[in-house]
Order: structure tokens, then sequence, then C-alpha cells
């Protein structure tokens, strides 16, 4: 870090993470975000996803290890420390279900202003009531640190008679300026028409729970480099603009998977859904177009299973690759056909690991079609093919409330439909879809 970003960019401070809301009757009455929720978009907002299950506290040494991957990430001189506390069984503020932020979790920061903005206004779209204790002991929104905090230390470059202090110093008020505006949520017009706009589908909707199509290309939930303008943006201003509670995500997919996404109406809603991904009772299939080498010689009908570890790559952490150390993972697939070293799958994840299905079946050697990230190191691109050919296709679970079984098909988008077509494929898929819709699915 340069001497320009150590006096005027550099924030090195004690937040802390305080709930809210204000002006409620009593400061003790707290608005109660579920910290996994929060451990959710932290891990979200930094790439960091599929951290193992909160070990007991009897096993202090994996505990520790947990808590110290959970919650703290690091990269070029620059750290940010979050730590929260998980209500325990015999706490007086509603025992597991209510996994409270606790008041005084610090947020250490030594970074740019500019990280701990983009981490705090992130944050505050999935948990608006979130707000940032000064060392000072003032509360801020987000939007207002970049006021309070960054631009006074920032005020003296820009009356600096340096050129190239003060050059500096403009470039980083825009930034903040920039940063300051994805404060502002969608207006309800602008909700409606985004979501008039998009290729977006209503696939179920009810008092309890809201199944949409999401099309690829789109962000599920806000992330470090797409803090708006994403799927859940445009549900939650819908759900504003209707004067309904914002609801919750129950999963995510991946930004060029497209398929069905699952939002709960209702807090207990969430909390038995969530149960039943967390438990993998939750059945997600998936249909998938693969490079299918001779060699792999397995049949059509047949059903596989993948069990194999994953953890992010050393040297790249966009991907996911197989390791002894990673996290467990198991995928099951279906061959419904093949062609001239193609295939067509229908694939389930069991467990719900980052990028699962693509690092699974990239490690047998029979990468999605499209799937840049995970293709062989100069294989060409797919000429039938711009993203990969991943389609979240069908969702069961049980109904909360009635328990019975439920369950939401998506048809495959015209892309994907396309490229089947392309590769042979398109009768088997057009099979596949009558098959789903003669059993009523």
């Amino acid at each position: 870090m340069d001497d320009f970003a150590e006096s005027y960019l550099r924030c090195d401070c004690a937040l802390t993470l305080v709930p809210g809301p204000y002006g409620a009757s009593s400061p003790d009455v707290l608005a109660r975000y579920p910290a996994s929720e929060v451990a959710a978009a932290i891990q979200r907002l930094r790439g960091v996803r599929g951290v193992s299950r909160r070990p007991p506290a009897a096993d202090a040494d994996r505990r520790a290890a947990w808590e110290e991957r959970r919650w703290r990430w690091s990269e070029d001189d620059r750290q940010i420390v979050i730590g929260l506390r998980i209500a325990s069984a015999d706490d007086d503020s509603g025992g597991s279900n209510a996994e409270p932020i606790w008041r005084e979790s610090p947020l250490e920061a030594r970074c740019h202003f500019e990280d701990l903005a983009w981490l705090a206004l992130t944050l505050a779209r999935r948990l608006p009531a979130l707000r940032l204790r000064l060392a000072d002991g003032r509360l801020c929104a987000p939007a207002d640190f970049l006021a309070l905090v960054a631009a006074p230390r920032l005020a003296p470059a820009l009356a600096s008679d340096d050129p190239d202090i003060h050059a500096r110093a403009a470039e980083a008020q825009a930034r903040y300026a920039a940063l300051a505006a994805l404060a502002m949520p969608l207006t309800a017009a602008d909700a409606f028409a985004a979501f008039a706009a998009a290729p977006f589908t209503v696939l179920a909707e009810d008092a309890l729970l809201l199944a949409v199509n999401k099309p690829s290309g789109v962000v599920t939930h806000p992330t470090y480099k797409h803090p708006n303008g994403t799927l859940t943006d445009v549900i939650f201003a819908r759900a504003a603009a209707r004067g309904e509670p914002r609801p919750w995500l129950l999963h995510r997919l991946d930004k060029e998977t497209s398929g069905v996404t699952l939002f709960a109406k209702r807090d207990a809603v969430r909390r038995v859904a969530a149960e039943q991904f967390e438990r993998h009772t939750a059945r997600k299939r998936y249909l998938a177009l693969l490079h299918w080498p001779a060699a792999l010689g397995r049949g059509v009908g047949a059903e596989l299973e993948i069990d194999a570890p994953l953890a992010r790559h050393p040297l790249d952490r966009r991907r996911v690759v197989v390791a002894p150390d990673g996290q467990p993972a198991r995928t099951r697939y279906r061959l419904l056909a093949t062609r001239a070293g193609y295939a067509l799958a229908l694939a389930e994840p069991v467990t719900g690991r980052t990028h699962q299905i693509r690092a699974h079946l990239a490690s047998l050697g029979a990468p999605l079609v499209g799937d840049a990230l995970y293709r062989p190191a100069g294989a060409p691109p797919d000429a039938c093919a711009s993203r990969a050919m991943l389609h979240a296709w069908r969702l069961a679970l049980r109904a909360p409330g009635s328990g019975e079984p439920w369950s939401v098909v998506a048809r495959p988008p015209a892309d994907f439909i396309a490229a089947a077509e392309a590769l042979g494929l398109g009768a088997a898929l057009r099979e596949a879809l009558a098959e789903s819709q003669a059993q009523g699915e």
C-alpha cells in the first residue's frame, strides 16, 4: 500500500454491527436477524461458500478452526474480521431459532474504506436495519459511513496543491459517490418495470412460498462484485410495492445457471424449508448438457454417483476442484441420452457445495457444454453455447405447514433447447420434458 492509500484511503478501526430497529419503545428492543443469514451474506459477498456446519462446543479445536474460516477474510494487506454470537438453546432469546446478532460484535477493519463500505452496503441491502456503531458511539447507516468517516479523511487530499494527490483523491471521491448510490433501493415503479422487462417467470406463488424461473446471466443475490441489479433486489422491491414483507431466499444458483429459485414468505416457513435444504431432503434436479468422451463408457439410464470432496482451487479462487482435504460432496446423475461425444444428463446434488455439479462432472472428464471455467486447458469454446448448459429443472420438498409433497418445474430456456438441438440431443430433451409433464411434474 503506497503513502497516499495509507494516509487517505486506509481504514484502521473497530466498528460494531448493530441490528436495529431504531425508534423502538426501548433501546433493548432490537430486530433479531438470524446469524446464519448474516453468515451466508458475508460468505457470498466474499465468494467463500460451502463452509461446513458448526462443530460442537466440546470440540474446541475444530470449533476454533471453523470460526476462523467463517468470519475472516484478507487479501493484499487488507483485512476484515467479523465476529457474531449465535444464541444457545438456554438463552432467553428464543433458542436456536432466534440466533440474534450479538449487539457488541466487532467488525474490525484494516482495509480500504471502499472495501468496508462495499461490504456494509451489500449486507445492508439484505439486512436493511443494519447499522454501524462508530468508535465515538454514533450509529450510522452504511451509506452514511462514507460521509461521516471516509469523506473527511479524504478532504485534505482533495484540497491539496499537488496535482497527483488531488487527481487520486478525485478518483476515490467518485468511487465513494458510486458506492453511496448503490444504497438507494429500487422504487416500486422501477421494480415492476425491471420485473416486466426481465425474462423472469413466476412458477408458483401462494401465502407461504414464491418460486421463480431465474434466467441465466442474472446474479441471484448481492455479492461483492454485484451489489445490486440481482434477482433478490427485484423480488424484494416487488414485495415492498405490494405492501408485503420481504421474502427469504432459500437457496442460490450460479449466475450462468437458469431455473427454479425458491423464496419463503414467512420466517416460520423459512425455518422449515431451510431445515429441509440443510438435511438434503429437499431434492433439486438439474438438466445438463455434457461433453461425454466414449472412454467413459457408461450406459444411458444407469443411476450413478460421484462422491468426492471439493475445495477451492489454491491458485484460482473462482474454481472448485476435487481435493482430499475438501468438504464432503455427493452428486447423483443419470444419462438420458448420448450422441457423438455429448450427453444429456439429469443431475441431483445431494450436498450443496459451490459449483458442485460443474466441478464433479469436470473431474470425470465430462465438463458442461459451454462452461469456460471448467473446460480443459486449450480446449476450444463450444460454438453452440455461450454459457454453462445447466438448468435447475425441478425442485421438490415437503410443503411447510401441511407436510404434503410439493414440487415445481421450470421449462429450460431457449438457449438450452437450441444447444440440445445443435448437439443432436433435442429429441431426448423433448422426451424428458414430455415424460415429466405426463407425470404431472
